[in-house]
């Protein structure tokens, strides 16, 4: 099937199915088309007749694009394989071609895309490991030929349409720049959307804020072929972008246990070197580890009955990774930092900020706490005063 001579303002020429793929192989065509096996369309036609081989013998009409690379009030017409009119050809945009019902897809769809392997976000210089979450996002493509390096906002522009909260070189820049993850193609993304190519990577890291000091999770781009089908722009660029959490998963082959982290205790009254039997219970602490090492807790007050009333105007508490070398409870703050407010009474609470280590002076004698858990474990000891009375 031949095409007619085209006017000069449109210079792309390709042929497609009704369902948007390829219909044939370009056979002859202007000097400046490279004629293969696989080629499907021609740029710059002018006035030069091209020639397209259809080897589907079930199809009976085919569309001709004739656009500017973006279809810019351009489209698709339908010509009759059988019967075109004039008999030897069949120009877009005439009378001779009616047109499609509904219009033909011009536009390629995503890519399927795969996580890529940890080593390759490791060597772009994203922490990773078997077990970092990785997501497939929505895939990149531009809308026109040359729009990332064109239009210089580009770079921003992508971040924000994958919630990237990234760190700008100088946040009154414009455009803003942005540094990549080292390992990257680029040093920074405004470069590597410009000028990357198939094959190449970038990764960018995303904070939770704009302090920028802590860092969410990383977007990673992979310059991808631009699919044969995307008529609507077939040298614009696809990237594959994955979002990427280091940290949120952890790899390990350790025996794995069970260890409570809120531990509930009687306060006994007149009680003393633990002699349950010379006092009465006046409460009940619910004491609750909130650091995965010890170093810190909560301790809520709790009645033991309805009836009960009582409020204490002291509080000592210890915490630390060794035991209590001395049973005397104003020397518990030397090796524990604690916030709390007086008077104590139901209800109430108090943080163990942090354990206190390092060497500790008690009298003569100096006693090293190491800064995290032991084999010997957690050491806990609670003083009050007690005021008020214990009813049933």
């Amino acid at each position: 099937m031949r095409s007619s001579p085209l006017p000069p303002l449109l210079f792309r020429a390709a042929c497609v199915k009704s369902d948007g793929t390829k219909c044939g192989t370009v056979l002859s065509g202007p000097t400046n088309c490279t004629i293969t096996t696989s080629t499907t369309y021609c740029n710059d036609v002018g006035s030069t007749p091209i020639v397209y081989s259809i080897t589907d013998t079930s199809l009976t009409q085919v569309g001709i694009q004739f656009h500017d690379g973006s279809f810019t009030n351009q489209g698709t017409s339908t010509c009759s394989i059988t019967n075109p009119t004039p008999p030897s050809s069949c120009a877009a945009g005439t009378p001779n071609c009616q047109p499609p019902s509904p219009p033909l897809p011009n536009a390629a769809a995503c890519p399927n895309a795969e996580c890529p392997d940890p080593s390759y976000l490791s060597a772009a210089g994203i922490p990773s490991d078997a077990c970092t979450p990785c997501s497939p996002l929505t895939c990149l493509k531009e809308s026109f030929q040359g729009q990332f390096s064109d239009i210089p906002g580009s770079a921003n522009n992508v971040l924000s349409v994958y919630g990237c909260n990234a760190k700008p070189q100088d946040a009154a820049a414009i455009p803003l720049v942005f540094n990549t993850t080292s390992g990257s193609s680029y040093p920074t993304f405004n470069a590597f959307l410009a000028n990357s190519t198939v094959n190449q990577s970038a990764g960018v890291a995303c904070y939770n804020d704009t302090t920028y000091t802590t860092i969410s999770n990383y977007i990673y781009f992979q310059h991808i072929n631009t699919p044969a089908d995307n008529f609507a722009c077939l040298e614009c660029d696809f990237y594959n972008v994955f979002q990427v959490t280091p940290g949120a998963c952890r790899c390990s082959s350790d025996t794995a246990w069970a260890t409570p982290i809120v531990y509930p205790f009687d306060v006994c009254a007149g009680c003393a070197q633990n002699r349950v039997g010379s006092g009465f219970i006046i409460g009940r602490l619910n004491f609750q580890i909130t650091n995965a090492y010890g170093q810190t807790s909560v301790t809520s007050f709790l009645a033991p009955s309805p009836t009960a009333k009582v409020n204490s105007t002291v509080l000592q508490m210890y915490q630390s990774f060794i035991a209590p070398p001395v049973l005397t409870p104003g020397l518990f703050s030397k090796f524990t930092n604690t916030s709390f407010t007086l008077p104590v009474t139901y209800g109430s609470s108090w943080n163990v900020l942090n354990v206190i280590s390092g060497p500790i002076k008690i009298g003569s004698s100096t006693y090293t706490v190491p800064t995290n858990e032991t084999s010997s474990g957690l050491y806990v000891a609670i003083h009050l005063t007690v005021g008020g009375s214990f009813c049933y």
